[in-house]
Parts: C-alpha cells; sequence; structure tokens
C-alpha cells in the first residue's frame, strides 16, 4: 500500500492544572473522518483526513491530532475507495487497517513527546523490566 504523504494540521494539547488522585486512565482513538479523491502529477490518489485523541481520565488533560494522509495505487483501487466511502462512508477493511496502522505509529510518536512536555504520563505504556528476572542473571 504506497502512503505518499503525511500531515499534521492541527496539533492540541492540554493539561488541566490537577493533581491526579488514584489511577490515570487513557483512551486513545484514532479514525478516518473524510475521503476525497486527489492527484499527484498523472497519479490518482486518495487523500484521507484522520483525527486522533489520547484523552485523560480523571480529567487531568487530552491530546489531538488531526491531518491527512494521501495514498496511491491503481485507478481501480483508487475508483473503489472513493466509492465506497460515497456510498457508506466507509473504506475497504484491508485498506483501512493499513492507514490506521501507519496513523497509529506516526500519532502515538507524536502524542508522547507532546506527553513529556506537559508532564502528562505516556499514552501508551513502555516496557518494563520484569524484576523477576533482574537477579544475578540479569545483564544489562
Amino acid at each position: 500500500m504506497p502512503i505518499v504523504g503525511f500531515n499534521f494540521l492541527k496539533i492540541n494539547a492540554e493539561k488541566k492544572n490537577k493533581v491526579p488522585e488514584g489511577k490515570v486512565n487513557i483512551a486513545n482513538d484514532v479514525s478516518i473522518k473524510d475521503v476525497e479523491e486527489t492527484s499527484f502529477g498523472k497519479n490518482k490518489g486518495v487523500r484521507f483526513t484522520y483525527y486522533f485523541c489520547s484523552n485523560y481520565n480523571p480529567d487531568l488533560g487530552k491530546i489531538e491530532l488531526e491531518g491527512d494522509v494521501f495514498f496511491t495505487d491503481k485507478d481501480k483501487i483508487i475508483k473503489d475507495i472513493i466509492s465506497s466511502w460515497e456510498k457508506n462512508k466507509k473504506v475497504p477493511e484491508d485498506i483501512t487497517m493499513n492507514i490506521l496502522d501507519f496513523l497509529l505509529v506516526k500519532c502515538n510518536t507524536q502524542s508522547i513527546i507532546l506527553s513529556k512536555e506537559l508532564n502528562l504520563p505516556p499514552p501508551i505504556p513502555f516496557p518494563k523490566i520484569d524484576r523477576a528476572k533482574t537477579g544475578k542473571e540479569y545483564i544489562g
């Protein structure tokens, strides 16, 4: 699947002046908001507009990202994507999954950077060392 471009068009990060009490839950969401046909010189393509959000609960803050992803492929595939979107606001599942996987990498990376700047917990958990294995056998 040839993704040929990616942009952030809106970045909004907010930290509320609250001290968390208890566990902080972070809900991440990514969705395709719009699909439209476009062109890249002689090649036809699709512009996917997306929305990504990391919402901190209790109400500690929010990170919102919006932008677009540009995709190109064979004319028939482009027509199928546009037709499907116009009929029922859906994109073929294999293409949707590839676009969303790509967006999760880009948006989670950016939201980690923003959370660090705002002193919010990272929106995705980082791996931790298994303390049960950190005895004499652990080298690192």
